[in-house]
């Protein structure tokens, strides 16, 4: 195993670990009958850690470590940091809602087994159970991924209009209440392409395997 391969095992575990610790905070904070903006208290320092480390797979992705699209790396990462710095850190209202629970949980029941599955492949050998999760929680856990994100960042609104405007080019400003429109108005293109595209890698990746599977027989 070659350094760059030994490099990515360690950081895809990592980042299982992290994305399962926060689950484990969640669970534990719910059980304790902890509210919405309690339970965020508890896990943000790890949800904020492993969500803001994402940023290496963009590089990881343009130098070649992986062979993801960047441009699509690039939209994910992208969205979820805006969603985690700009929302959930920075608006109590975005923390006292349910809406924080759907969001960081659909991320971390999708990035455990996502993490999980590159290390596996990394020792070139995936269980099924787990390929099959990689490859089929994004049905459920996308749409309610982004459903969560949407009212995350609804919720934050009013603490964005409290804010004073941010000073651009040429003497002309904008409010953070208009950027945050701006991003919800990405996710009219950019969720169903997400969508779109780990159904086409879906399916890929199955007859891939089904393929590998008739030539080991």
């Amino acid at each position: 195993m070659g350094f760059g391969s030994a490099y990515l095992g360690a950081y895809n575990l990592a980042c299982a670990g992290g994305w399962a610790f926060a689950l484990v905070l969640f669970a534990k904070a719910q059980y304790e009958g902890a509210s919405w903006r309690e339970t965020w208290n508890s896990m943000s320092t790890t949800v904020m850690a492993v969500q803001t480390v994402a940023v290496m797979e963009i590089l990881h992705s343009l130098v070649g470590l992986v062979p993801s699209p960047w441009m699509t790396t690039l939209l994910q990462v992208s969205s979820r940091l805006v969603v985690a710095w700009g929302f959930l850190y920075s608006c109590e209202a975005s923390q006292d809602h349910y809406a924080m629970a759907l969001t960081t949980v659909s991320w971390a029941l999708v990035e455990v087994p996502r993490y999980l599955f590159y290390v596996f492949n990394i020792m070139g050998n995936v269980p099924y159970p787990l390929f099959w999760l990689r490859y089929s929680l994004f049905a459920v856990l996308y749409p309610s991924g982004i459903t969560g994100e949407i009212m995350t960042i609804v919720n934050g609104f009013d603490c964005l209009k409290a804010l004073k405007p941010v000073p651009l080019a040429g003497g002309i400003s904008i409010s953070m209440y208009h950027m945050a429109l701006l991003v919800l108005a990405t996710y009219v293109p950019g969720a169903p392409f997400m969508y779109s595209h780990m159904v086409t890698t879906r399916r890929k990746q199955f007859k891939r395997r089904k393929a590998a599977s008739k030539k080991a027989e």
